[in-house]
């Protein structure tokens, strides 16, 4: 993947429901291995780093570091949807269709 954040969030597994904290890879803003949680502003420094432009509102494809529940040992889906308004993550879900990335180098799409 090279260069890449990671974002610190929780999730429920789709198996037993339980809340378990994942970590997950992206690359959106100044990509230099940067630790984030859902609320947290992006890093910006203007230079060959830094992907997309600031204050969009972007969805951007993210991969989990390990996504086996630790409460029943379920192998959930490790693609996941990072939602991003104006540099700052807003929300995280489980990816619902990553070929919106495909035209894109799979990082990011821009939406209304």
């Amino acid at each position: 993947m090279g260069t890449f954040n990671t974002l610190i969030a929780v999730v429920d597994c789709v198996n037993c429901n339980k809340p378990f904290t994942q970590e997950i890879q992206f690359k959106y803003a100044t990509v230099w291995q940067y630790l984030y949680n859902v609320g947290d502003k992006l890093t910006r420094t203007n230079n060959y780093y830094d992907i997309g432009k600031p204050g969009t509102k972007v969805k951007a494809c993210g991969i989990s570091a390990d996504n086996i529940c630790p409460n029943c040992d379920f192998i959930n889906e490790e693609d996941f949807d990072l939602f991003i308004e104006n540099d700052v993550i807003i929300g995280v879900n489980y990816a619902e269709d990553l070929s919106i990335y495909f035209d894109t180098e799979g990082d990011f799409v821009e939406y209304e």
